[in-house]
Parts: C-alpha cells; structure tokens; sequence
C-alpha cells in the first residue's frame, strides 16, 4: 500500500468520524454551534423581552443551565460544566428529542440498560453507576431527564436537573 492510499484512507476516516463528534451531546461539549443545533434539530430558545439567547446561570457559579426548542415545540436543557461539558440533558414538551443525539456516546448503554418494556405511562428508567436516565409521559406531554453521576459538580444537585 503506498503512502498516498494511506493518506486518502486516513482522511475518508477522519470524514466519516467527525459529523459524530460534532454535535453537542451528554458528556460533550454544549449545543452553542449551529451544526450542534441541526444535529439535536434545535435552536437557541429566545427570551421574548430582549431577543437573547435563553442562558441562565445556576445560584452557584459553577455551571449553566442553556435552553434549546426543537422544531415540534420541545424544550431542552443542557446543563454544562464551568469546564464546558454538558453533565445533564432535560427535556419537557410534546415530542420526544432525539435520544441518540441528546445521550450522544451514552444512546448504546441507555439501550442495553433499557430492555424491560414498560407497560401505560411507566416512566422508562436506567440507574447505572455512570448514567442515569428517567423518561415518560404521554402523547404531547413527554418529560425526562438524564445525567452523569460521575460529571456532576460538587455544587450541583439532581434535583436542579428538571
């Protein structure tokens, strides 16, 4: 094989890899791009009273909480780290977000942890030692919430997640 297939091939890779790492995600990096925007089909929620971006920061400085609205009228929050990553997801409205690209690398343990059917209303749930993720509801009023016990700073409590 010579140098110049080897270089192509390490290229297409490179390609193919980085729209997966592009976009904001549970232990990446928030969804401030507009090509991590596309990927959660959201956008920066506006504040009516001054056309700024809903950005609120929590009562200890440590972290922020960013407010995205998809296109069907569901409301994400992500919760970043002063460092810059996203430690928690929550989402209320009346489609569900795309899970694969909110949970990010975590979507195949979510997954495997998540087999047990649940009959009616009953709120899907996953309690591992490095994720954790409550969903329910019901048509047009979905709900959920999911974090990184291990991410989580010191000054943060899951009952801020919401």
């Amino acid at each position: 094989m010579t140098t110049t297939s080897c270089g192509f091939r390490s290229l297409l890779a490179a390609l193919l890899i980085a729209p997966c790492l592009a976009h904001a995600a549970l232990g990446g990096a928030p969804a401030t791009s507009p090509s991590a925007q596309k990927a959660l089909k959201a956008t920066s929620k506006v504040a009516a009273s001054n056309g700024a971006a809903d950005i609120t920061t929590s009562t200890a400085t440590s972290w922020t909480v960013n407010t995205l609205q998809t296109a069907g009228g569901t409301d994400i929050r992500e919760y970043v780290t002063s460092t810059g990553v996203v430690f928690a997801v929550a989402w209320a409205g009346p489609q569900l977000p795309d899970l694969r690209a909110l949970l990010g690398t975590y979507f195949p343990e979510f997954v495997d942890s998540n087999k047990t059917p649940h009959a009616g209303h009953t709120p899907n749930l996953v309690n591992n030692p490095d994720l954790v993720v409550q969903s329910g509801g019901k048509p047009r009023a979905y709900t959920g919430r999911a974090w990184v016990p291990s991410l989580l700073p010191a000054d943060a409590s899951i009952d801020q997640i919401h």
